[in-house]
């Protein structure tokens, strides 16, 4: 073709519009929405193919350095702009990404279409952007403050721990700050909003104000920040004021149902409306659900949604989706896991799982079964490319009955959302986060909330305070969010003013400032520890030794004592009512004594902050106007003193647009810090402050927009190494945004800050043995593996209490220790030579004086205190044994204890047996066995990580030479298991190394590639190679992690594989073995397989493609795996007789899935469905019905689907059909009621004694048999009553329910059945009829009324309760000797057009799906032998073939499959 200048300009054009399509849009930074739109089928949220289920749109990113991925969903966004112009239709297709790296991200789009493609995967090439690909450059985030974009915060991602960390600038290793929440949960309705598209007004008992102007939080926006946000010609400025508001109070956390028809407020959901809003709005809640499509999703609606979530994200607000309530839970998909489930969740989360921190809430109060709760997690996490936090909220009183199936593997849940009553909250929450810790998955645990349901946080502040804020985060929670109860213009579901509960945000923040300025480096590490002191009403957050949060809800004074003493400790407060900064450190005295009477915080540091005093580095507040005596720095305009606000500032009013300076003298003891720089918002700018140590700047940070003056604000820059004497300089300035008008120009922020608060994170101490002739000298810790671990009594930490009793080492060297010891040198058969004795000794027998706190101590803790450093590699309850050797009845008890307290589990450890002898014992004396009852000494360990370990004395003269601290019960033996010691500094530990892949025992066929993958580290180095080594013969070496390589095998046999690894100082370890398999399948097996029965997948004659056999974990079987579309197997079988028979196919998916075809002598006998589980392993029966003549033969399955491997095949089972029972339940095809003369013919029949008289009739031509049971079954609707009815056969059918009247109607026949009782509404009643009487095709039932009151049930018309049903059993009455042989159909399986062959003239087809349900009846005439079955959906159909003239006489059955 000659290319005019037209065509030129036109093609050009073209590649314009395609390259426009393709260009990434948004702010191409780390952490920012980057949006791919593209050009691709124009449809509409109605049209046919569904455009949310029968298209799937998937782009892949991959970072081009690190080759990190992510698979992203898209959506339809039909014109592109339909936030602003609720178009509904057009040809734009959307995917938002929010990268975590800087740098080339290159990305690859799938696009394709087919029915259910969208959560069913496979379907076929849908051409447009199909294969399409880019790349874009992504620079580093320019946010700072609150605003999730900031470098240093970004996406919120579980780890494992019992909160979610900000992956900051570190996606491999997350070092961003761990994450604390505090705001509101209500109202639960928030999006009801007027300015959202489509969201009617509704009105009921709960919800009296209808849609929500959220007008009070107009004045809370501020275009300068807001006005980017809002939609449709400056739509949305109230809801965008008040999640401004939130954040501007302190609040981070605002929580929103997503989809709540049928529920208490009814109005939010995304899906497209049926009706219009103002009939919606007119419907009632039972039938709300009706009236929307439950596979269709509005467009701009959601559209709407998104530029008030992309706000929270700038305001540091993180969004709680509550994707559904208890009200409507259980509508989707009759409340099951299936397609409704999938579309909803699949569409929030193309389009909102970019944003940066949020969870998926399953369900407020739960009512979901088990099965759907781990179905719907499942999916969540197999979808969101971002694996955000998943949680479930549930009532009350029944948080053991929902939580308990899903801990730990049980679920894919990352949380529990709590809800319980005010003064419950501590125990409750704590309560989970053990239970979850101790089933081996930490849950992030929030107080979501609070009880009374009529009043929630409505009470006082100190009440909210109290029992709510601070009993949450005291107990190891994520934190809370606020729910207010029920009133009518307030409250869950009325409220539409958050200023209402203003002050407890602000407390909340206060509460925030608290957790991230003072504990963000530890409180991962910390747990409940309420016991620490005498107050029973305290709460204590703790890291055993090294810091203490105590909240003191009346002030006043308490005790406690501390591991290595209180005076080892220094004291500070904190005013949970005002918030600011800690009060100057002062020691801790004997008692911790508040301000006070008010509530108070008290943060308790160990002085060198590695518990065992001595130093002064821990927190380290320095106040800006107290600490920081420079106000004058060269180069910079001065400082002055906010005395009002505690803070440092520049006068804006000279100094416009400049740095001030303030400097000081770091005094603490050097070491690593987390510094926080704590700041004042104001809403005249937004100021920068710089940070150096030394002269080296540590970091920058802006001032976020407000809409309050002088809320607290900051930032925490990490890892900073501080020494004793630095030089600390902030610098700040006077900025002005332009907004506040002054005098003749704008008004300027004035930079204010208040204090730098410094975190010891690492101060490079080595600790010390605390003892004489303890420690093991290099600093190695005992650490746990497999649930045990095993520590040499005389390699201990620290020793306290020591002023009259003490612990010595005695290693059979002579050493002097003190006397009295009348016991001789144990040493000798001492584990190690070595081990310890409580001296001196002075009760030596029952007749020596006894006194009590010197020479007995029945109190734990009270005397001779020894602490061991553990390592634990999982949390638990740990049963404690302990080597000793006792000589008589005075030395043989002791004490034992954890992180400092001492549980009731530890305390008068006894030895009676077992004397003269290194004994192990776990056995408590109790009252009614002073030698010790079993399973009683135990400890409790909460976490993962270091713990101390204390021993004190019972009874002087106690020797210890070894304890174990065990999961299982078990009891030692000899000396003991071995110490394992990690984390050694002073010596070169070996490395660990361990082969993955392949998995022991596994099978591989001559030349296939085996895959070699090992996981190595080191402890005190790092990992020089990895060898990989086949019957010891070097195969490959690897030097650089992932450690993975590939071989191939070509000579049958079995095979040893090893990996040794080598570390960086030469150290090395060569991993337990594994085995595997090397097998020639050329040889088939020669046996055939016996139809009826059972055979594995894997014992095919032949095969074709990439399937092959591989082993199945977690068990010796095999089973068929790497099936491709297009790929076979066959069987050599003998089927034992013509028949038909069930093939029950067990497989599963975690690919594309798809179907097996089952081939006889060509053709196409049957087909089974595979559809996607989630899983490669987890098999599940899926089948079909074949027709199979007798013989030996051969059976041929191929496999088909979408792109990538299909499913897993294990084993097939075939099982002869033999004349069963069937069951059918019907529908009528016609009913009404007679009223006098009057029918009514409506969404209800009514019945009523002498007055209303009910009419059903059924068709009974499906049925082919003789009728065995019978019941009519009816729910209860609108009207309740009681009394007797009657079920009578109707003696004609020659009516309809739109011709019903007194002439035609039925006369009564034979009684069927009969029922006397009350009728509640929604209550569904089951009759029993009598079948003697059950016959020919129709049949016509007559409901009277014989006493009582009236009542009325659902009708067919109903669309919100379920329709009267007949359901009747019956056995097959077909005899195959009447029937006609020569009768055939084909092609079976049958596309469009089914064929009948042989005498077809005046014979009915019936056709019936699989439920019973008529779906086609066709009379044939002279020469015509087709039926038309194209408008049928695909799936399996029972055809009978009646004789003419007769309509219950079925010549022939026939089962066929529609494709």
């Amino acid at each position: 073709m000659k290319l005019t200048k037209l065509n030129a300009f036109l093609a050009l054009l073209f590649l314009g519009f395609l390259v426009q399509g393709q260009t990434p849009e948004g702010e191409l930074k780390r952490w920012h929405k980057v949006t791919l739109t593209f050009n691709g089928p124009n449809t509409s949220e109605t049209a046919s193919p569904n455009p949310f289920s029968d298209y799937r749109l998937d782009v892949t990113f991959t970072h081009q350095g690190s080759n990190a991925s992510y698979t992203v969903p898209g959506y339809f966004a039909a014109c592109g702009n339909a936030e602003n112009n609720s178009c509904n239709s057009g040809n734009k297709w959307r995917v938002h990404f929010a990268p975590d790296r800087t740098g080339t991200w290159n990305w690859s789009a799938s696009f394709k279409s087919g029915s259910n493609v969208a959560i069913n995967g496979g379907g076929s090439n849908a051409g447009f952007m199909n294969g399409d690909t880019g790349s874009f450059n992504v620079a580093e985030s320019n946010k700072s403050g609150r605003d999730f974009r900031s470098k240093d915060l970004g996406r919120l991602k579980y780890i494992g721990e019992h909160y979610l960390k900000h992956v900051g600038s570190n996606p491999t290793s997350p070092n961003g700050p761990w994450f604390v929440k505090a705001g509101a949960d209500s109202p639960e309705n928030a999006f009801n909003y007027v300015d959202f598209d489509a969201t009617p007004s509704f009105n009921n008992n709960l919800n009296k104000i209808g849609n929500k102007t959220w007008q009070p939080h107009q004045r809370d926006y501020v275009a300068a920040d807001a006005s980017a946000y809002t939609w449709g010609n400056g739509k949305g400025t109230e809801i965008l004021g008040m999640i401004n508001y939130l954040s501007s109070e302190g609040a981070n956390v605002v929580s929103f149902l997503t989809w709540n028809t049928s529920g208490d407020g009814g109005a939010v959901f995304p899906h497209v409306l049926k009706v219009s809003e103002q009939e919606y709005g007119n419907t009632s809640r039972a039938q709300q659900w009706n009236k929307v499509h439950h596979d269709r999703f509005d467009v701009s609606k959601m559209a709407q949604w998104e530029k008030v979530m992309e706000y929270a994200d700038k305001k540091g607000v993180y969004l709680h989706f509550k994707t559904m309530e208890t009200e409507n839970d259980n509508k989707m998909d009759g409340d099951n896991f299936g397609r409704e489930r999938k579309l909803y969740y699949r569409e929030l989360i193309a389009r909102f799982s970019h944003h940066l921190a949020l969870n998926w809430n399953l369900t407020e109060e739960t009512t979901l079964k088990d099965q759907v709760a781990k179905a719907t997690a499942t999916y969540i996490k197999n979808i969101d490319p971002y694996d955000h936090n998943i949680v479930i909220h549930t009532y009350p009183n029944q948080q053991d009955q929902r939580y308990n199936p899903l801990l730990g593997n049980n679920s894919d849940l990352t949380g529990a959302s709590i809800q319980t009553g005010k003064n419950n909250v501590h125990n409750d929450v704590r309560r989970w986060l053990e239970k979850s810790r101790n089933s081996g998955k930490k849950w992030v645990v929030a107080n979501d909330e609070q009880g009374p349901a009529s009043t929630g946080v409505r009470i006082s502040d100190k009440e909210v305070r109290h029992r709510i804020l601070w009993a949450t985060l005291m107990a190891g929670g994520t934190g809370v969010e606020y729910y207010s109860g029920y009133t009518n213009d307030d409250g869950d579901i009325n409220g539409n003013d958050q200023r209402k509960r203003g002050n407890k945000y602000k407390e909340g923040g206060y509460a925030l400032n608290f957790f991230n300025r003072y504990l963000q480096s530890n409180m991962v590490n910390m747990v409940s520890s309420d016991g620490v002191t005498s107050d029973s009403n305290d709460y204590v957050f703790a890291k055993a030794g090294s810091v203490y949060a105590v909240y003191r809800p009346n002030g006043g004074s308490t005790g406690l004592n501390l591991p290595g003493g209180n005076n080892k400790y220094d004291v500070q407060w904190y005013n949970p009512r005002s918030g600011g900064n800690l009060s100057a450190k002062q020691t801790l005295g004997n008692n911790l004594v508040a301000p006070d009477n008010n509530d108070w915080v008290a943060l308790v540091t160990s002085k060198d902050g590695d518990n065992n005093g001595g130093g002064n580095c821990g927190t380290i507040s320095m106040q800006a106007i107290t600490d920081f005596p420079t106000l004058s720095v060269a180069g910079f305009s001065p400082a002055y003193k906010d005395n009002a606000r505690n803070a440092l500032a520049i006068n804006a009013a000279q100094y416009k647009d400049k740095f001030a300076a303030a400097e000081a003298t770091f005094n603490g003891d050097s070491g690593t810090y987390d510094i926080n720089l704590a700041t004042l918002t104001e809403i005249d700018g937004e100021s920068t402050y710089r940070v150096s140590v030394n002269g080296t700047r540590i970091g920058e940070f802006v001032n976020p927009t407000t809409s309050t003056d002088y809320t607290a604000s900051g930032t925490t820059f990490t890892g900073i190494q501080v020494t004793k004497g630095d030089k600390i300089r902030v610098e700040f300035n006077s900025h002005t945004n332009g907004t506040i008008p002054e005098g003749n120009s704008t008004a300027y922020s004035r930079g204010r800050w208040t204090a730098l608060n410094f975190t010891c994170t690492d101060n490079g101490g080595d600790g010390g043995d605390g003892g004489d002739g303890g420690g093991d000298g290099d600093n190695c810790i005992p650490t746990e593996q497999n649930g045990i671990v095993a520590v040499e009594a005389e390699k201990f930490e620290s020793q306290t209490k020591v002023a009259d009793r003490k612990w010595y080492v005695l290693d059979g060297s002579g050493a002097s220790t003190p006397t009295p010891d009348p016991d001789p040198d144990h040493s000798n058969g001492a584990s190690g030579g070595g081990y310890l004795e409580i001296l001196p000794d002075t009760r030596v027998t029952h007749s020596d004086p006894l006194v009590n706190g010197v020479s007995f101590s029945n109190t734990p803790g009270q005397v001779a205190i020894i602490d061991y450093k553990v390592k634990f590699t999982s949390a638990g309850r740990y049963f404690v044994w302990v080597r000793a050797h006792s000589t008589g009845s005075e030395d043989n008890g002791i004490h034992v204890g954890l992180n400092g307290n001492w549980p009731s589990s530890g305390a008068r450890m006894q030895w009676c047996a077992g004397k003269n002898q290194w004994t192990w014992e776990s056995k408590q004396r109790t009252n009614a066995n002073h030698c010790g009852e079993a399973q009683k000494i135990y400890l409790d360990i909460p976490s993962a990580g270091v713990h101390t370990i204390s021993f004190s004395m019972r009874e002087d003269g106690f020797e210890m030479d070894k304890f174990v601290l065990s999961k299982a019960y078990n009891k030692p033996s000899g000396a003991g298991p071995d110490v394992f010691y990690t984390d050694c500094q002073d010596q070169n530990t070996a490395p660990q190394v361990s082969v993955t892949s392949p998995a022991n025992g596994a099978s591989y066929d001559i030349g296939q590639t085996i895959p070699l993958v090992a996981n190595a580290s080191d402890s005190d180095g790092s990992i020089a190679k990895v060898e990989f080594y086949i019957n010891n013969n070097l195969t490959a070496t690897e030097q650089v992690a992932p450690y993975e390589t590939s071989t191939t095998i070509n000579a049958a046999g079995n095979y040893t594989i090893t990996a040794k690894a080598t570390d960086n100082d030469g150290a090395t370890k060569t991993s337990s073995p594994i085995t595997i398999t090397v097998k020639d399948d050329s040889t088939p097996p020669t046996d055939a397989i016996d139809i009826p029965g059972s055979f594995e997948a894997e014992d095919f004659e032949l095969k074709s493609g990439s399937v092959r056999i591989e082993n199945t974990p977690n068990s010796t079987g095999k089973n068929l795996g790497f099936i491709n579309n297009g790929d076979f197997v066959s069987y050599n079988v003998n089927v034992d007789a013509t028949s038909e028979y069930t093939f029950d196919f067990y497989a599963s998916s975690k690919g594309t899935g798809g179907t097996v075809d089952i081939i006889e002598a060509g053709a196409v006998v049957g087909s089974v469905s595979i559809p996607v589980n989630g899983q490669w392993h987890d098999y599940k029966k899926y089948s079909t019905s074949v027709s199979l003549s007798s013989g030996e033969k051969e059976l041929r399955f191929v496999f088909k689907g979408g792109e990538g491997y299909l499913y897993n095949v294990d084993k097939v089972v075939a099982t002869k059909i033999q004349p069963v029972e069937q069951t059918v339940t019907l529908t009528p095809i016609h009913d009404a009621y007679m009223q006098g003369s009057t029918r009514f013919n409506n969404d209800m029949v009514r019945v009523e004694s002498n007055k209303r008289t009910g009419y059903l009739m059924f068709d009974l031509s499906s049925i082919n048999g003789t009728i065995t049971k019978a019941d009519l079954k009816f729910t209860v609707y609108s009207d309740p009553g009681n009394g007797n009815i009657s079920i009578t056969k109707g003696n004609s059918n020659n009516w309809t329910e739109g011709n019903l009247s007194n002439s035609n109607k039925p006369g009564k026949g034979t009684q069927l059945g009969s029922l006397n009782a009350n009728f509640p509404e929604g209550s569904t009643k089951t009759i029993p009829l009598k079948t003697g009487q059950i016959s020919g095709n129709r049949l016509s039932l007559i409901i009277d009324a014989l006493s009582g009151n009236d009542f009325a049930f659902a009708s067919k018309e109903n669309g919100s309760v379920s329709k009267p049903q007949l359901v009747i059993t019956y056995t097959t009455n077909r005899d195959d000797g009447q029937v006609e042989d020569d009768i055939t159909l084909y092609p079976n399986p049958v596309v469009d057009v089914i064929n009948i062959s042989g005498s077809t003239a005046g014979k009915t087809i019936k056709v019936f799906n699989t439920v019973g349900v008529l779906v086609k009846e066709v009379s044939l005439t002279d020469g015509q032998n087709t039926v038309d079955m194209s408008n049928l959906s695909s799936g399996y159909y029972i055809i009978n073939i009646l004789e003419a003239g007769k309509t219950n006489k079925v010549l022939s059955a026939k089962k066929v499959l529609k494709r």
